[in-house]
């Protein structure tokens, strides 16, 4: 890979490097329904201009509540990485492991962080005995889907989306 990288547990003190790598990698592109669900983002293809507060305090809220599942990547004690997982109970009664954000310094792509980077999610996933991993993705996000893909991930729906204020 090059740069000596390190992965580690998220915590408190990593909120405003990831805020600030989010903001990096944040686009019209990445927007999917849990965007317009949280407030980051006033429409399909349209950033909230709240986005990074919203992502900021949602951080804070995650990491007070439930720390685990959350990764990042560092470089001489920079974060150029990070990756946000979640477990839920299924109505079935299996446990799912839905991989919320995830975000590589542009500087870094295309080194294998962001494969490294889920491998640690699906890591924690499998100790935690999910059945699956889930993720959604912007329409538009063919960079993300194709990266996704290439781990073995499949498409499985389509989001359809009437905007009832027009």
């Amino acid at each position: 890979m090059g740069k000596s990288l390190s992965l580690r547990a998220m915590s408190l003190g990593d909120v405003d490097q990831v805020v600030e790598l989010y903001a990096q990698v944040y686009s019209a592109d990445y927007i999917s329904f849990s965007e317009l669900a949280a407030g980051l983002a006033d429409a399909p293809g349209a950033i909230s201009a709240e986005a990074m507060d919203i992502f900021q305090d949602d951080l804070i809220e995650i990491l007070t509540e439930s720390p685990a599942g959350n990764f990042v990547a560092l470089s001489k004690g920079e974060i150029v990485g990070f990756v946000m997982a979640s477990l839920e109970e299924a109505p079935a009664g299996h446990m799912e492991c839905w991989i919320n954000d995830m975000g590589v310094s542009p500087s870094y792509q295309g080194q294998s962080l962001g494969k490294q980077l889920v491998e640690a999610i699906v890591d924690w996933g499998k100790r935690n005995k999910v059945k699956y991993f889930l993720l959604e993705s912007g329409f538009s996000n063919k960079k993300s889907h194709n990266f996704f893909e290439g781990l073995g991930f499949k498409p499985m729906a389509t989001v359809f989306h009437l905007d009832a204020r027009s």
